[in-house]
C-alpha cells in the first residue's frame, strides 16, 4: 500500500505525516480484521507531538503570567485628593503636589478653596518645563496663598494629555480662590505671574 500524498509505502515505519498515519491506521485495521486473533499493533506515534502540545500550554501559561505582571506593575494608586488628606483636615495644605503621572484626573477636585491653585502640566523629558518648574515652585514658596498641583503628562498619548487636549508643555493654568480659571493656559511665566496677580 502506498500513500498517495507522499508516496511512502512501508506501514511498519510510517513517517510523521498526518495523511500517512490516517491511511496506515486504516491499513492496520483492515489487516487486523483479516487476520483475527493475530496481534498486529500500529507503530507508536512519535512523542514529539505530546511534547509540542505541552510546550504550547507552557508558553500560554507563561504569556498569561507575563500579562498579569505587566498589568499589576502598571496599576498605580490614585493620587490622594488634598481636600480629603489628613493635612487638609488639620488645616495645612501641601504647597506642591504631583496629582497625576499620565492617568486621568479631575483637576476640579484638586482646586484648593481659599487659595490660588496653579496646575502645571509638564513632562520629565521637556526642557522648557525644567526651566519654568523651579520658577513656579519659588513663586509658591514666596506666596502663602498660592499652591501648585503638578500633572506629569508622561507622553502625548497618555490619558491625561488626551483628557485635557494638551497641545504643548509646559501648560500652566491658574484658578482663583473660588475655583474659577483665570486667563488661558500658558507656557509664559510672566503670564502666569499676571494671572496670579489678578486673583487678588
Amino acid at each position: 500500500m502506498k500513500c498517495p500524498s507522499c508516496g511512502f509505502d512501508n506501514p511498519e515505519k510510517a513517517p510523521d505525516c498526518p495523511k500517512c498515519q490516517v491511511i496506515f491506521e486504516k491499513w492496520f485495521e483492515k489487516k487486523a480484521r483479516e487476520t483475527e486473533g493475530v496481534n498486529i499493533q500500529m507503530p507508536e506515534k512519535p512523542a514529539s507531538r505530546e511534547i509540542s502540545s505541552s510546550f504550547k500550554y507552557a508558553l500560554l501559561a507563561l504569556g498569561g503570567f507575563a500579562i498579569f505582571m505587566l498589568v499589576a506593575l502598571t496599576i498605580q494608586p490614585k493620587p490622594e485628593n488634598p481636600a480629603q488628606s489628613s493635612n487638609a483636615v488639620s488645616g495645612s495644605v501641601e504647597k506642591i503636589t504631583v496629582i497625576s503621572r499620565g492617568e486621568r484626573v479631575e483637576i476640579g477636585a484638586f482646586v484648593v478653596k481659599g487659595k490660588v491653585t496653579i496646575f502645571d502640566f509638564y513632562a520629565d523629558w521637556c526642557g522648557p518645563c525644567k526651566v519654568i518648574g523651579p520658577k513656579i515652585e519659588a513663586l509658591v514658596a514666596e506666596k502663602e496663598d498660592v499652591v501648585v498641583r503638578k500633572i506629569d503628562i508622561v507622553n502625548w498619548e497618555s490619558e491625561v494629555a488626551k483628557q485635557y487636549e494638551i497641545q504643548f508643555v509646559p501648560n500652566i493654568q491658574v484658578y482663583d480662590r473660588n475655583g474659577n480659571q483665570v486667563g488661558q493656559s500658558t507656557s509664559d511665566f510672566s503670564q502666569v505671574l499676571d494671572n496670579v496677580a489678578s486673583c487678588k
